[in-house]
């Protein structure tokens, strides 16, 4: 049996999501978290087989989780789940560890699949998001996130979010001088003065949804 911990902040993501593998023999759901957080609290309670990791979520997101949860224990198989497939937030989330990504959008056979496929070591992408890394890998869609290391993109996408510097030394446990050196390199990387000008290239190139109306 295949132990599956969800990791979603959107009450009608995990319960659609228990529905779903609720019908499956070898799978069960052992735990759903709210937070990156909670999943890592979670993730040491009961450990899972697989997570389920909802890309952006309250808290340290899903990205930190993903890297706490393995530094805990590593034999745990994380898929993001998001609702990006741009190339830029697969990458991350792989080389953070991750072994599969997955849109909130993918259908119960690809979820099932991937759950089954990370279980057995081997990585899952579905074809949508392997056409977007590709891309990415090959450098032709003029994304300036890619420039950005792994810890650069996480501060820069809680910056976007509204995160204040404060909030985020305490979520990453990083010291003021630290933050400061990320922001400056963020800023000079993409070649930008202001948090304003960030949020509006996030924007641009989909790295966040535009608030409703």
């Amino acid at each position: 049996m295949i132990k599956v911990l969800i990791a979603d902040d959107h009450d009608m993501v995990r319960q659609s999501i228990i529905l779903m593998l609720g019908e499956i023999d070898d799978i069960i759901v052992t735990g759903e978290a709210k937070s990156g957080e909670e999943a890592v609290k979670l993730a040491k309670k009961k450990p899972p087989n697989v997570v389920l990791m909802d890309v952006r979520m309250p808290g340290i997101g899903g990205f930190e989780a993903t890297k706490r949860i393995l530094a805990y224990n590593n034999s745990a198989k994380i898929i993001a789940l998001s609702g990006y497939n741009d190339g830029t937030y697969p990458a991350m989330f792989m080389q953070a560890g991750a072994m599969g990504y997955i849109t909130k959008d993918a259908g119960v056979d690809d979820m099932v699949e991937a759950i089954r496929q990370v279980h057995q070591g081997e990585p899952y992408l579905s074809s949508t998001v392997a056409e977007r890394v590709a891309a990415s890998a090959d450098n032709h869609n003029g994304n300036p996130f890619d420039a950005l290391s792994q810890r650069e993109l996480q501060i820069a996408l809680m910056l976007v979010e509204c995160y204040a510097p404060a909030q985020i030394e305490k979520k990453l446990n990083l010291s003021t001088k630290a933050i400061n050196s990320y922001r400056y390199r963020i800023c000079e990387k993409l070649n930008i003065n202001s948090d304003i000008e960030l949020t509006l290239i996030a924007l641009r190139h989909g790295m966040i949804e535009p608030p409703l109306p």
